[in-house]
């Protein structure tokens, strides 16, 4: 799933549907001390991934079979200050940055408009005796 044509494949979408609840589960866990998470914005083309081609292609005057003009570089809106082109999440007609956003969609805001029910137990995998991991605190569960 490296690649945009990735949301065609069909493990696409049940996977990203889930990455906030595990993304949720993953900051809990580090505040308190069970895991690690080092949430350090930053961005480094190390090379080894195979959708990371450090080029910002402009596709603005490409017609037809045309390719477009390509340069080093990362895409616009990846860094921390950018603004997200999605705005007003509590009719205050306010905008956020990447940061902001990741800020306010924290299991520990008090702005975040919705809670997850289970982190942990999902009556669907327990019906076939899947667990993901035991953990002695349940009110995660």
């Amino acid at each position: 799933m490296f690649t945009s044509a990735a949301p065609y494949d069909p493990v696409f979408w049940p996977i990203h549907g889930l990455a906030d609840r595990f993304l949720q589960l993953k900051r809990m866990m580090a505040d308190d001390g069970t895991t690690t998470f080092d949430e350090t914005w930053g961005y480094v083309h190390s090379g080894n991934t195979p959708s990371d081609t450090n080029h910002v292609c402009d596709w603005s005057g490409v017609e037809g079979m045309q390719l477009p003009t390509c340069t080093e570089g990362s895409c616009s809106g990846h860094k921390s200050n950018d603004i997200i082109p999605w705005s007003n999440f509590q009719n205050k007609n306010e905008t956020y940055t990447n940061v902001e956003f990741y800020d306010f969609v924290s299991p520990n805001s008090d702005s975040l408009p919705y809670v997850y029910d289970t982190f942990t137990v999902w009556p669907g995998c327990s019906a076939q005796g899947i667990d993901f991991w035991s953990t002695d605190d349940d009110s995660r569960r």
